[in-house]
């Protein structure tokens, strides 16, 4: 019995400090879990954010080289220069000059009222326009649009000048392995001209920049994002900006390798995080050990009392019936 009784008790002590171990055990877990938690969430959050400033900087370089090319293609003089008569010198001054030099475009190209390309150039350099054809077949949805919004602008007011009349688009394309950002406008006299208009459709003037090393790196510099780059449109890379053309299809992706400030966090503290569970720990199997030596002899004295209960009761009575007191035992 009394064996029984000391193995209950052992069996008792040990499971309370197995329990007691196994609950700071599921604390400092659930604490690492949080911890864990709150990082995905910060990098998440984070892959969110960098994700929305790549998509406004893509619309709005789009949007800035559409007001490139609006701002010399409403111009008197070049409607003179490009639709009543073609002049070179004029469109290499101020279209290829201007848009390479001062605006760092890396394409500009014109084509006349039937769609043929009348002029080219590549960084600011006249080119052979059959080095264009791929360049020209890829905008051709984008010069679809602009043809489609200026038969809309002339049955609406054919007599429109400026703004009024000029017919724009902007969108991405792709030619072979090369990715541009395009802007597109018909080139349109300004409103103070008086001059009879030339019947049917104006020229359209389109340059844009390549999605090359040189645009990738700007991204990084201006929006503070890594490894920028471009992929192709059903890679499955993520975070991922897609490039649509003028029809909204996919031509392309910009990528790059997300800031993930969490992980890194996370990655940077693990020695402090570790040590602090380590000293954790420590104190919890202290608490432990002093709950246990209080407990201990606490228990020895229970032991040794249960020990010693019937040889006291015993005597107890001995010492009654020498008295002569009368004594009834409960068993």
């Amino acid at each position: 019995m009394r064996r029984w009784l000391a193995s209950r008790e052992w069996r008792f002590s040990g499971g309370v400090l197995g329990l007691a171990i196994a609950a700071a055990l599921i604390v400092f877990g659930a604490c690492g879990v949080l911890v864990y938690y709150a990082s995905v969430s910060v990098d998440r959050i984070t892959e969110v954010r960098e994700t929305r400033l790549m998509e406004r900087s893509v619309v709005r370089r789009l949007a800035r080289l559409k007001d490139d090319v609006v701002s010399v293609a409403v111009w008197t003089e070049a409607y003179d220069k490009t639709a009543r008569r073609f002049d070179r010198d004029f469109a290499q001054v101020n279209y290829a000059d201007y848009f390479f030099d001062y605006l760092r475009h890396d394409v500009t190209f014109i084509v006349d009222a039937q769609d043929r390309l009348t002029y080219g150039a590549v960084k600011g350099e006249v080119v052979d326009p059959r080095t264009l054809d791929g360049l020209m077949a890829a905008s051709q949805t984008l010069r679809d649009v602009v043809r489609s919004e200026e038969a809309v602008r002339h049955r609406r007011d054919p007599k429109a000048r400026g703004f009024a009349r000029a017919a724009t688009a902007q969108a991405a394309v792709r030619t072979g392995e090369r990715v541009y950002l395009l802007a597109a406008s018909t080139i349109v006299p300004e409103v103070e001209d008086a001059k009879p208009l030339l019947p049917g459709r104006e020229p359209i003037v389109v340059s844009g920049v390549e999605v090359n090393g040189g645009y990738l790196r700007e991204l990084d510099d201006d929006l503070g994002l890594r490894a920028a780059r471009l992929t192709a449109a059903d890679a499955t890379a993520r975070p991922a900006v897609r490039l649509t053309d003028a029809e909204r299809r996919a031509v392309g992706a910009l990528t790059w390798s997300p800031e993930h400030p969490g992980q890194g966090v996370y990655a940077e503290a693990r020695w402090a995080i570790l040590g602090l569970g380590l000293v954790v720990l420590a104190a919890v199997a202290l608490v432990i050990h002093r709950l246990w030596r209080i407990w201990h002899p606490s228990a020895k004295v229970l032991r040794d009392w249960r020990s010693f209960a019937p040889t006291y009761r015993l005597w107890i009575w001995t010492r009654k019936q020498e008295r002569g007191d009368t004594y009834t035992s409960s068993s």
